[in-house]
């Protein structure tokens, strides 16, 4: 939408004039104040009587949308079209410039009616989110493209206007016309603090209308890249002790989505800072008490934080759009160029969810942040780990436990944190110059079950949290060399090492011992796995052998 200084577009415009704002029609003044503005704007629906809102000095360009949001159009019943708007995330992310995921409408329609029908066009799915608010989500899965969620909302109050003051923060509260998409409705002046980098208030009591609105404008500024202007800063402290008035569940998707962004480490600071993150996570508070074990000098707490900002930063090095500037730095560089090869593989698993929305990047973040918990872990021979101070080979997960389950994560979820908090030592105890052998290999996979490679990631982040500046280059080295190892033995020779085909089975070895089963015969199928991946057992014959000597002593 280029900016215009005589006559009108025919499409109709609506942006934000700092102070006042003022309707045109054919280049003269036609109105003054929001609700003038809005009636003149809203009768000159004619072309030959176009009208529109002007901002001073300059104007925001209309924002690219996705092709769906044309597709929706069209879809739409036509009664809905011309009272129906985009809002929220997508318009605020089209107007960065960046990709726009899942899309929000809100209309002034039925909105039940107006989803099913929309689905039905698009041959979505459809699913009834709350009846009685007027809510409704469709699904649209398209081969090759990631689904899209499309929710519908039934506008709160009497107009778009009033909906959109209602909402968070001014940088949300905007809307797009779905009949006419170069208007842009913003009456909170959402698209000058973009601009100006800024996290406002939309309303002085909008995060006291619902404290969850706290975490999500911690989350959106440090994705963002914003600052939180003192009113709201207030405003989200004030509410942390209304954040047990929420659920669980809303509580845990904020956090999640803090956790799988781009700086974990820094939003968890600001949380902290603001006294949110105790009352989401409070077994994090014994950490902040904690020492670390001399020569070290700090608290856990600030060592959890520090390993979850050196995760972050292997993982943006070793990801498929990987940060080239991070990898300047040696140990980041160094791990870059070994592992590298496994860019995609280490990008598909932190991108695959256990749950729907909750990504293995975030659930491996938690389990950074929780890896010190003192009921978590005790103390082992840091010198057999090869890490100054370090403990944890062991751990009791009860604390772990229940705080995933706080958060409601599904069991697989809460497995796999608490595996990863039980097992993120593990791989340092192969930090040695010798290379792993494959026995070694295959061990290190079964204790480890489903987290070898994630723990592999956080061991090295914990090493490079220990070490600082005082790494030693041999060390890391060694470090990342076995990483690589593991990582070959998972992707490369998976059937050979990690989990080979059991030349005999338990029913087979039951029959040639006449073994009962029982603890003998589970051991017999261990030795007989780990034989295989060494590559001494080749046979069934010579399996068969095998058994027999063993059963024997």
């Amino acid at each position: 939408m280029a900016r215009r200084s005589q006559a009108a577009p025919a499409a109709l415009k609506i942006v934000p004039l700092p102070g006042q704002w003022q309707a045109f029609r054919n280049g003269e003044l036609a109105a003054s104040g929001l609700t003038a503005a809005l009636a003149t704007a809203g009768a000159a629906a004619a072309p030959k009587e176009p009208a529109f809102l002007l901002q001073h000095p300059a104007e925001p360009s209309a924002p690219e949308l996705p092709e769906l949001c044309d597709t929706i159009a069209r879809a739409l019943p036509a009664a809905a079209l011309p009272v129906t708007w985009l809002t929220g995330g997508a318009v605020r992310d089209a107007l960065l410039g960046a990709p726009v995921h899942d899309l929000d409408y809100v209309t002034g329609s039925d909105a039940l009616k107006t989803a099913r029908a929309v689905a039905r066009q698009l041959g979505a799915d459809f699913y009834v989110l709350d009846e009685q608010r007027g809510a409704a989500r469709v699904i649209v899965n398209t081969a090759g493209a990631p689904r899209v969620v499309v929710d519908f909302t039934r506008l709160r109050g009497p107009d778009i206007v009033s909906d959109l003051l209602l909402r968070d923060f001014t940088i949300n509260s905007m809307a797009i016309a779905v009949a006419q998409p170069a208007l842009l409705l913003d009456p909170a002046g959402g698209e000058a603090d973009l601009r100006a980098k800024q996290l406002r208030l939309t309303g002085a009591g909008a995060i006291a209308d619902d404290a969850v609105r706290a975490l999500r404008g911690v989350r959106l500024a440090n994705q963002l890249q914003l600052h939180i202007d003192k009113p709201a800063r207030v405003a989200m402290r004030a509410a942390a002790p209304l954040l047990a008035n929420c659920t669980a569940e809303r509580v845990r998707d904020e956090l999640f989505a803090a956790l799988g962004g781009a700086r974990p480490a820094a939003a968890l600071r600001v949380l902290d800072t603001l006294d949110l993150l105790g009352v989401c996570l409070p077994a994090i508070q014994p950490l902040k008490t904690a020492g670390m074990p001399a020569p070290q000098t700090g608290t856990q707490w600030q060592h959890s934080l520090f390993v979850v900002e050196r995760l972050a930063s292997l993982l943006g090095v070793l990801g498929r759009a990987h940060d080239l500037d991070r990898a300047s730095e040696f140990a980041l560089g160094f791990a870059a160029g070994r592992l590298g090869r496994f860019r995609d593989q280490i990008t598909d698993r932190m991108e695959q969810e256990l749950s729907p929305g909750r990504s293995v990047r975030a659930l491996l973040m938690l389990a950074a942040l929780l890896h010190a918990c003192p009921e978590a872990s005790i103390e082992t021979d840091a010198q057999q780990l090869n890490i100054a101070g370090a403990a944890h080979a062991r751990q009791d997960g009860n604390l772990v436990r229940r705080q995933a389950e706080a958060l409601k994560l599904a069991g697989v979820e809460t497995a796999f944190v608490q595996q990863a908090v039980l097992q993120h030592a593990r791989p340092a105890q192969h930090y040695r110059m010798q290379a792993m052998t494959a026995r070694e290999l295959h061990i290190y996979f079964r204790t480890t079950k489903t987290v070898g490679l994630e723990v592999c990631l956080l061991a090295l982040a914990d090493m490079l949290a220990h070490a600082g500046a005082t790494l030693k280059q041999p060390a890391w080295i060694a470090a990342v060399d076995r990483s690589v190892e593991m990582f070959e033995a998972f992707h490369i020779s998976h059937a050979v090492i990690v989990q080979p085909v059991r030349l005999l089975t338990g029913a087979e070895i039951m029959a040639a011992l006449q073994l009962p089963e029982g603890r003998a015969l589970g051991q017999l199928l261990l030795g007989l796995s780990e034989a295989q991946a060494a590559g001494e057992l080749t046979t069934k014959a010579a399996a068969l052998e095998w058994v027999r000597l063993q059963a024997q002593h």
